[in-house]
């Protein structure tokens, strides 16, 4: 009977390592080729499989206990707004795609149900965790564990830049071009987009040297959509503060501290005025490549030129089949009749029409009119859930929600070029996470 204890408390601590378990495994699947099932042209990695058997668990147990339990619950996972509508959301994506298929065309049904079905296992992350982290205990261990991924991503993509810097070796992503480098270490082309989050938390904590590491990682991968985001999401926090911190920045120059600090540093610069001025020529040349692709955006540039395509094909899936789209990632599969392999001549072709290039126009293409409808809703109520998280009586806990409704919002303002609700992104996980 002890093993059977024994057992049950490891896969219990299992459950509860979910939080960084499954993060780490998505980050590190596709650097190591860490593939173990194909279906289709779906690859299924480590990560997706560890969160089918936790959900499989976590289900197993729900079922073992008494019915007085689940009556008990209902209310917590079916009745609340939140949850409601995230199931809502589900179910539009699921039924628009089982009417596309029954009534337009049934060529790629199995395909996009994978798909789907793929999406929807990163979404019951949302209902695992509600399940296991009862206890204030936990939150706080979640919390910490959350973090801890904060900084294990924050080390890697450091380590990619300075090891490419002096050997000339490439860890992880990183992309080499006339103009610059861009750096996304292990977690790939989302890294600037994850790190928003980090650097809010750090602002929101009052780390303000963490904040402005987090925004060196995020200029270093010259991503537009997450400096725009940043943008946003600074505007956001700065803006109702921004008188406070006037009267505050010019009381310190009568400050004595203030001035003997300011003498320091000039003393630290000129003694140590080489490796100084090699350090910031480096992160200097690092943002500037960043400004220069957010500001240089031309008819010339290859991979906004791409983006525009895209959009004006997902554009007319979508106004060809308004109400009800083409189905879940349906916009991969019709986007050839729409004459992609003519327009995006010279590009990838499968890269670029993956999806919509814009997380707006990938509801429109898989669910229309009803998708933006119910899309809009479900964000509206995570929006409203993450306000009255951020009065948690946890100091900790309650700058975490807030930096999370910054982050939040900064994506949906400002990350105009990328689909981040889709299978096997680690913004979609992040999201649920949250």
């Amino acid at each position: 009977m002890s093993y059977f204890i024994l057992i049950y408390k490891l896969i219990k601590m299992i459950i509860l390592a979910l939080i960084i378990v499954v993060p780490t495994l998505t980050i590190l699947s596709p650097v190591l080729d860490l593939y173990n099932i194909k279906i289709g042209e779906l690859d299924i990695n480590l990560a997706d499989i560890n969160l089918f058997f936790v959900i499989i668990f976590w289900v197993f147990r729900g079922l073992t206990r008494n019915r007085k339990y689940l009556e008990t619950h209902k209310n917590k996972y079916l009745v609340t707004e939140i949850n409601r509508k995230i199931i809502t959301f589900a179910l539009t994506l699921l039924s628009v795609t089982v009417i596309y298929s029954l009534f337009v065309s049934s060529n790629n049904f199995t395909a996009q149900l994978v798909s789907l079905c793929r999406f929807l296992f990163q979404l019951t992350i949302y209902f695992v965790l509600v399940n296991s982290l009862k206890k204030i205990s936990y939150l706080k261990w979640a919390h910490i564990c959350f973090n801890c991924l904060g900084y294990l991503v924050l080390i890697s993509s450091y380590i990619s830049m300075v090891i490419f810097n002096f050997t000339g070796e490439k860890i992880g992503e990183i992309q080499t071009s006339q103009n610059g480098v861009r750096y996304f270490g292990l977690i790939g082309d989302q890294l600037g987009f994850i790190g928003l989050i980090f650097l809010f938390i750090s602002l929101v904590c009052g780390q303000k040297i963490n904040a402005v590491i987090w925004g060196i990682t995020i200029m270093a991968t010259g991503t537009r959509g997450a400096i725009i985001s940043l943008l946003i999401g600074l505007i956001i926090y700065y803006l109702p503060k921004l008188s406070s911190l006037l009267s505050k920045f010019w009381i310190k120059f009568a400050d004595l501290k203030f001035f003997l600090f300011v003498l320091f540093g000039v003393l630290v610069y000129l003694l140590f005025y080489d490796k100084i001025i090699f350090f910031l020529q480096s992160i200097v040349e690092i943002v500037n490549y960043g400004l220069e692709r957010l500001t240089n955006i031309s008819v010339d540039d290859f991979s906004a030129k791409q983006r525009q395509l895209t959009w004006q094909i997902a554009l007319k899936v979508f106004l060809n089949n308004p109400l009800i789209g083409v189905g879940y990632s349906g916009f991969r599969f019709v986007a050839l009749q729409y004459g992609a392999d003519s327009l995006l001549t010279g590009y990838d072709l499968a890269n670029s029409t993956a999806n919509a290039s814009n997380q707006y126009l990938q509801v429109a293409t898989d669910a229309g009119l009803i998708g933006i409808v119910v899309f809009i809703s479900l964000f509206s109520s995570i929006l409203k859930l993450l306000q009255v998280a951020s009065h948690c009586p946890i100091p900790e806990l309650s700058k975490f929600f807030m930096a999370g409704r910054i982050w939040l919002w900064s994506l949906l303002i400002g990350n105009q070029t990328a689909a981040w609700l889709i299978p096997g992104s680690p913004i979609n996980y992040l999201l649920w996470l949250v």
